[in-house]
């Protein structure tokens, strides 16, 4: 059993300690690793829907009120002034280099008013591209008038 705070190499599945060989008198290193398949595999995926639910924040973003009459320069210092994160850790989000971790993703949530662990969900996208057709018209509805779209959609469906 590795003790806690060992070492974790996430790209290559494995959890290492250095330790000394007894034998050796100046005390080379040795790597101990252990393989986490499935854990890794978890954590990936995890980091896959993060990155997808953020490019969905990205595009609300730049349709937004506020945002469409702006340009496309200076949006990413922009969205991290809304977001609470740094540019530059959003550039670094953007480029691949880091990934969405836990207390970023909650910083996410919050500004965009989502709900808890949000980000942490897979959504399945529609089958039918109709149906991806009136989700997308509801949506747009609901940010122009939350309360006339509730009223509507209740009307409709009490009728159905």
């Amino acid at each position: 059993m590795l003790p806690f705070g060992s070492p974790v190499d996430w790209r290559n599945r494995t959890v290492g300690r250095t330790v000394a060989r007894p034998n050796d008198r100046r005390h080379h290193r040795i790597n101990v690793t252990l393989r986490l398949v499935g854990m890794a595999t978890r954590l990936q995926n995890i980091h896959q829907v993060r990155m997808a639910k953020y490019r969905q924040l990205q595009e609300e973003f730049a349709g937004s009120e506020n945002e469409r009459n702006e340009p496309e320069h200076g949006r990413l210092h922009r969205f991290g002034a809304f977001t609470g994160i740094s540019e530059r850790y959003l550039s670094h989000i953007n480029n691949g280099r880091k990934n969405i971790g836990d207390e970023t993703a909650r910083k996410l949530e919050k500004a965009f008013r989502k709900p808890a662990n949000w980000m942490d969900t897979a959504t399945a996208a529609p089958s039918d591209p109709g149906e991806a057709i009136i989700i997308s018209l509801a949506l747009q509805a609901w940010k122009i008038d939350p309360l006339a779209t509730h009223k509507a959609l209740l009307s409709v469906v009490a009728k159905a």
